[in-house]
């Protein structure tokens, strides 16, 4: 889990990328390792850990851990922190999603604003805004005097611990809403309307280029004004330069839905279960401690934990040049990893060769270079700027 995302990490290299959109990446892979921290620290220790070290008789350990993550200060920060960071990782992804929904419905309008400074400040603001909305979390546990757990020999030894008072229950409606159903929401509403965008774009493109049209000619315009050729031809420089941009653009649309079906799957029982649960406590009943409700609880909070670590697997299956670098970090390539950071860094499509990944360092065949003339180059370079896609579809 947690070397996933440190992974994902190294290979984004968030301080020098001039991608917006991998600086979200990076941060998501940030707070995803901190939510799994912490949620651990609640989860795994109280819910899993204490039983089972109750039924095996090994009561000093019990009494360490509870003085250690249920004593006064101690509980109230590490819930506050286990909700603040898993507040910050669902709305990265949102702000991610909602970052893309802006680049494709108007690129035009938003290329030059969603620039890597403004992704910092968006996360400084959304740090800061998670932080205020998590406070009440510092106000939630009340204290009691309680016992160690000990033999009928040992002296009896009483600490103060907490237990949820009203506050608690309230911040754990809140906590449904703002980490689940509001960003599924947006989620959904933004991946619906990037998925119509880039639907209604392809059949542009089908109606300009039908596949039938393989003998096309230039067609110069009458006036001359602009004495260009129809860029849109098969053959094109524009046209491999559109097909590029869809390629990329179908590759975005994939990872973003992915992400959004991902999360909804593996939080949604989270949320029901929650709620269900916060209900019972606040009734004061027991009947969800025991039985099919305790069991269904224990699956969903599994399965929360695993949204959170597996963004990394979705980099892995969706992103070419992602999975390049991940192998070549692997096999110790770092030559061949330096230029693919490189290529994430700047967002320039991957021309790396398919051999080059089973070579080492200093050992690759030299490559066959072809002159070009420089109207060639102006000519690829002016194609490349009018029909990609902006340099953050890619991954």
């Amino acid at each position: 889990m947690f070397s996933g995302n440190l992974l994902s990490l190294y290979i984004l290299h968030p301080f020098r990328t001039r991608i917006s959109g991998h600086i979200y990446l990076a941060c998501l892979a940030v707070f995803d390792t901190l939510s799994l921290v912490f949620y651990m620290m609640s989860f795994w220790n109280i819910l899993v850990l204490i039983p089972y070290l109750y039924q095996r008789g090994n009561y000093d350990t019990v009494n360490l851990i509870q003085r250690h993550f249920m004593s006064q200060g101690r509980c109230e920060l590490r819930v506050y922190l286990n909700f603040l960071f898993r507040m910050l990782s669902v709305w990265t992804v949102v702000v991610l999603s909602m970052e893309r929904f802006l680049l494709i419905v108007s690129p035009l309008r938003f290329y030059k604003v969603l620039r890597p400074r403004l992704a910092w400040i968006t996360m400084g603001l959304c740090a800061l805004i998670a932080g205020l909305t998590s406070t009440p979390w510092l106000f939630s546990f009340s204290y009691v005097e309680k016992y160690q757990c000990i033999t009928a020999t040992s002296p009896q030894v009483s600490y103060l611990r907490c237990v949820p008072n009203e506050i608690f229950f309230a911040s754990r409606l809140i906590e449904c809403t703002l980490i689940t159903i509001v960003p599924a929401v947006l989620l959904l509403v933004a991946n619906t309307q990037i998925a119509i965008t880039l639907s209604q774009r392809r059949k542009i493109w089908l109606r300009m280029n039908p596949p039938e049209k393989t003998d096309s000619k230039a067609v110069v315009q009458p006036d001359g004004s602009s004495a260009q050729i129809h860029a849109l031809e098969p053959d094109s420089l524009m046209a491999e330069g559109h097909r590029t941009a869809q390629r990329s653009e179908r590759r975005l649309t994939i990872r973003l839905f992915m992400v959004a079906v991902v999360f909804l799957v593996l939080s949604t029982p989270s949320m029901i279960l929650v709620a269900v649960h916060t209900y019972y406590e606040y009734q004061h009943k027991k009947n969800h401690l025991r039985g099919p409700l305790a069991d269904a609880h224990f699956i969903s909070q599994l399965l929360f934990a695993t949204n959170l670590a597996i963004n990394f697997i979705i980099y892995c299956v969706t992103g070419r040049t992602f999975r390049r670098a991940l192998w070549a970090l692997i096999t110790c390539r770092w030559r061949l990893v330096k230029r693919l950071r490189s290529v994430l860094e700047t967002g320039i499509e991957d021309q790396t060769d398919e051999n080059e990944l089973t070579y080492r360092d200093g050992d690759q065949p030299a490559k066959k270079t072809h002159s070009k003339s420089p109207m060639s180059d102006v000519n690829s370079d002016k194609t490349r700027r009018q029909s990609q896609s902006p340099p953050e579809l890619e991954l």
